[in-house]
């Protein structure tokens, strides 16, 4: 009898511990709960190449995603995130809370959060965690992996902590959407930039896209953050590293088809140094067969520094999506990367790798 004494007990003790004010709301019909989980092999057939020549297999990632719902306005929100098959007390893979945030909904054309959101860049960045939502292999690596090609830095980093503004509208007859959010922005010292930020300045992030039929999207996106400069001691020297990146984005989604491509173009701008200035371009065009095969061709180029010649770095990548059964995607996809010497990352190098990916959605 003992123990169902002390559940008893800790039930009442909880229960006693929780505001009178969060006792009174009733959320059992306000949770909702999805997620997605990621599965990925890769192969690199040649010795030389910055690719898996060891035909890996990875638990990529597993998300939860909850939406809780108090009233018709707010609404928060968390995805939380074990990666490559995390196992913490072996120090491997890695745990993240990828995004959480409250959400307060005035009118259609003004919604407000606070919290960590990923920020509003492109077509992919708020989605890049969610595979199934991307029919291609991974998110362009031209404009949202710019470092895997050579960049020095990539245009804008994945999330932030601040504040957010966005909504939906029409305007003479079209439709339209944008968001402005305003977080620390990066940090180049040891404090946790979702913490604490280290210096004054705030990065900002803007994107507006409008759809003038239901089958073409038109955007463009914007990022700007101050980086602190650190002297030898780790000491803030008082100057600053300026970033700033703009993303033009393209969609076209006529019957099966399916087209996308986002040009951008990012300059980083140390105080006493000369700047880097790198563009990143991606197409792809697809179409979908029978509602379940999405045969594809992706073309990205990216140039991490326009100043230098020689350094350029294309990937040039068939692939097919299978959608097996609801939210079970299979993904099967060829990339050849081609760059020239002076590329500080690919080195010149040629190769293919091969890739596929198990993705679902529930």
């Amino acid at each position: 009898m003992r123990k169902p004494l002390l559940t008893a007990a800790l039930l009442a003790a909880t229960a006693w511990a929780v505001p009178a004010h969060a006792q009174q709301i009733d959320l059992s019909d306000k949770i909702r709960l999805n997620g997605y989980s990621n599965f990925e092999f890769e192969y690199m057939p040649s010795k030389q190449g910055r690719g898996d020549a060891n035909a890996s297999f990875d638990a990529q990632e597993f998300d939860l995603v909850f939406n809780v719902l108090p009233t018709d306005r707010l609404r928060v929100n968390a995805d939380l995130r074990w990666e490559h098959g995390v196992a913490t007390e072996d120090s491997r893979g890695n745990a993240a809370l990828s995004h959480g945030f409250a959400e307060y909904t005035l009118v259609d054309a003004l919604r407000l959060r606070a919290g960590k959101m990923l920020l509003p860049f492109g077509i992919y960045n708020e989605i890049h965690t969610a595979k199934p939502a991307i029919f291609m292999y991974k998110e362009p690596f031209a404009i949202y992996k710019a470092d895997k090609l050579g960049g020095v830095r990539r245009f804008q980093p994945r999330s932030g902590s601040g504040l957010e503004a966005l909504g939906t509208g029409s305007l003479a007859g079209i439709d339209g959407d944008y968001a402005l959010l305003m977080v620390n922005g990066e940090t180049t010292g040891k404090k946790d930039p979702f913490e604490e930020d280290d210096n004054s300045a705030k990065s900002l992030t803007g994107r507006v896209r409008l759809h003038p039929t239901s089958w073409i999207m038109i955007g463009t996106s914007y990022y700007h953050d101050q980086l602190t400069e650190f002297d030898a001691l780790g000491k803030d020297t008082g100057l600053r590293t300026r970033q700033s990146s703009y993303v033009q984005s393209l969609e076209l989604a006529p019957g099966p088809f399916l087209i996308q491509g986002e040009w951008a173009r990012g300059n980083v701008t140390p105080a006493t140094k000369a700047g880097v200035d790198m563009t990143g371009w991606y197409g792809v065009a697809s179409v979908l067969l029978r509602d379940r095969y999405r045969p594809y061709v992706e073309y990205q180029h990216f140039d991490p520094n326009t100043h230098v010649d020689n350094d350029f770095a294309t990937i040039v990548s068939p692939g097919i999506n299978v959608r097996v059964d609801g939210g079970l995607y299979l993904k099967f996809q060829a990339d050849r990367y081609h760059s020239l010497p002076g590329n500080p990352r690919l080195k010149g190098v040629d190769f293919t790798e091969l890739t596929a990916a198990v993705a679902v959605a529930f």
